[in-house]
């Protein structure tokens, strides 16, 4: 059965909000810190149908590098995905650093929602849809709300939705 928590941040209408339930990465370390925030414009989280279709005009620094400093030390960074009741986790390789002649170019903010939207759909196996204790959600539903460092080189994406009732 899903377990339910509310999203809870300060200065938003989070009453309604809900984590979408997710196995949390074995072995995570809370303290390595560096995690990626999706805000937007209109609130919190960017939208999974629009992240999917690059439509990120409305996330707040979207062409600035998604990682601060000393946060990746490596050109790709392993994306788990595992929602409760589902199959076991998802595990894929991201690119999120380049380096052309000789400089490094970093992943920005717009394309790393695009990437997560597009391993959630292939972890859902094309879907654009999610059943999770008996809800079903649309990614027009499903928000972004931040990347979670798990692991040194493994990140965990934290999603939520708005509910009428209580989930």
């Amino acid at each position: 059965m899903a377990t339910w928590s509310v999203l809870d941040v300060s200065g938003s209408d989070s009453n309604n909000c809900r984590l979408l339930p997710q196995e949390a990465v074995q072995d995570a370390n809370e303290a390595l810190g560096g995690d990626v925030y999706f805000n937007t414009t209109s609130g919190l989280g960017i939208i999974l149908a629009q992240a999917l279709q690059g439509q990120t005009d409305e996330l707040l620094d979207r062409n600035l590098p998604a990682f601060v400093a000393d946060t990746v030390n490596s050109t790709k960074i392993s994306v788990r995905i595992q929602f409760q009741d589902h199959e076991p986790y998802y595990n894929r390789q991201v690119t999120v650093l380049r380096v052309l002649r000789g400089t490094t170019e970093a992943i920005t903010l717009g394309k790393l929602a695009e990437k997560i939207a597009q391993e959630t759909q292939k972890y859902l196996k094309g879907q654009l849809a999610l059943e999770i204790g008996g809800y079903h959600f649309s990614f027009e539903e499903i928000f972004l709300w931040r990347l979670r460092r798990a692991t040194r080189g493994s990140w965990q994406p934290e999603f939520y939705v708005r509910v009428s009732g209580q989930a």
